[in-house]
């Protein structure tokens, strides 16, 4: 998923352990390609608004300082990874982390955690909720070696009221996470969690989609086999029969060269392979078509399609658009649950629980939008307006990625400059303004 191909290399010497160094690697991101054709809500920064459980507007100064947190946070760019944790480990993980530095400054972290890196023990075993975790064991970096310049790990049990180094070098362990006490400030374990599939009976985590991971695999030594047969067996090696191998060794091979074999049963030709590489190719193609299809994606959106029409553009993207839908409604928990933590963390760091308020968040995502006929679609939302389906402010949010209130403002800002600009209309024999149609009558 981070085009990492080292997984490539361990796999050509397991499987080709005395000849694989020869070999030259051709991998291809498909996982990384893959997750990122899925992972699309977060591309442009999506419209969030906090109220109350009654349902009224926080207030500005409220709202301000809410936003502030958010982009101190890098919570869009946060989540653009965890989505595309979601999708490619159908499962994605964030720790919210409090910072207290010594200058006073007071924040959150998010990290968002291989869900590989972890492991919990649950309250109730048929719940695969947070709030039901007893301890959350997560291994994080905690350390550098100057000397190898490699990460140094240990592994932190949480639980809602302790946090402590259970193990890694000694000048960590056992100590707490977060304070000397190795108490948890925040109330809660502070982990948020986000599945692309439910998980077993009896388990926390979603299944593992090890086909994506043998997918990626299985194109890599296609490509890189492909390659290696047409290299080693692309050009003709000479064979002569009734000479030695010394005396073949001396032989002079070229255009303008003769070869003369004194040895009337001798023979030279040249051997040929010739590999089925276009067999080769289809297989590999028909199975990454197979693979992308049972992966949420339509093969013809992954291979990069030239689809000229507006209707084949829009079918193609059917797929990913009904796993956009899962998505979202998963998130809408995510961003909830991501809110109360920091609300949490915030509130114990500057004492007050109250610090910022407690609130009910929606968002609306904004996606490019596909480009089709524009001719035909400006005809489609013309008749839109007129039937009372839309208005002109919903039409500019959704083509320019806007905020309702921002599209009601430039519509309303267009519409102003085009009266500014427009010519004046001739007036009529009483000073009456006269129409383009209907003679001297007011149109």
């Amino acid at each position: 998923m981070r085009r990492d191909m080292t997984d490539a290399a361990v796999q050509r010497e397991a499987l080709y352990p005395k000849t694989h160094q020869r070999h030259v690697l051709k991998p291809v991101a498909f996982a990384w390609r893959l997750t990122r054709e899925l992972a699309t809500l977060h591309i442009r920064p999506p419209v969030r608004r906090w109220r109350t459980k009654a349902g009224a507007d926080l207030l500005p100064e409220q709202v301000a300082r809410i936003e502030k947190i958010y982009k101190g946070a890098q919570v869009n760019r946060r989540l653009r990874t965890f989505h595309e944790h979601l999708v490619g480990l159908n499962q994605a993980t964030m720790l919210v982390w409090p910072i207290d530095r010594p200058s006073g400054f007071k924040g959150v972290r998010l990290i968002v955690i291989p869900a590989f890196e972890q492991a919990v023990k649950l309250e109730e075993p048929t719940s695969d909720s947070e709030r039901d975790v007893a301890s959350w064991f997560v291994r994080l970096p905690v350390a550098q070696d100057p000397i190898i310049d490699e990460l140094v790990y240990s592994v932190a049990e949480i639980t809602p009221t302790t946090a402590v180094w259970q193990d890694g070098p000694p000048e960590v362990r056992g100590k707490g996470v977060w304070s000397d006490e190795g108490t948890n400030p925040c109330g809660d374990i502070p982990m948020v969690i986000g599945r692309n599939a439910e998980a077993a009976a009896g388990e926390f985590w979603a299944p593992a989609p090890e086909d994506i991971l043998a997918a990626q695999r299985a194109i890599n030594h296609d490509h890189t086999d492909v390659g290696h047969f047409a290299r080693m067996q692309g050009a003709g090696v000479p064979v002569l029969r009734g000479m030695s191998q010394d005396a073949a060794d001396d032989l002079e091979i070229g255009p303008d060269a003769v070869v003369g074999i004194p040895d009337t049963d001798g023979d030279f030709a040249f051997a040929s392979a010739r590999p089925d590489l276009k067999g080769n190719l289809a297989t590999g193609e028909a199975y990454t078509r197979a693979v992308v299809a049972t992966s949420g994606l339509n093969p013809a959106t992954y291979l990069k399609t030239t689809a000229a029409t507006a209707i084949a553009k829009k079918v193609e993207l059917l797929d990913r658009d009904a796993e956009r839908v899962r998505h979202v409604a998963e998130f809408a928990r995510v961003e909830q649950r991501l809110y109360d933590l920091m609300r949490r963390w915030l509130g114990a760091l500057h004492g007050t629980p109250d610090w910022l308020p407690e609130a009910v968040v929606t968002v609306e995502y904004r996606e490019p939008v596909v480009a089709v006929d524009k001719l035909h679609d400006s005809q489609g939302d013309d008749l839109d307006i007129k039937m009372g389906l839309t208005s002109r402010a919903q039409i500019v949010a959704r083509r320019d990625g806007l905020t309702l209130e921002e599209a009601e403002a430039r519509v309303a800002e267009n519409l102003a400059k085009q009266q500014e600009q427009a010519p004046p209309k001739p007036a009529g024999p009483a000073g009456n303004l006269v129409g383009l149609t209907g003679g001297g009558r007011r149109s």
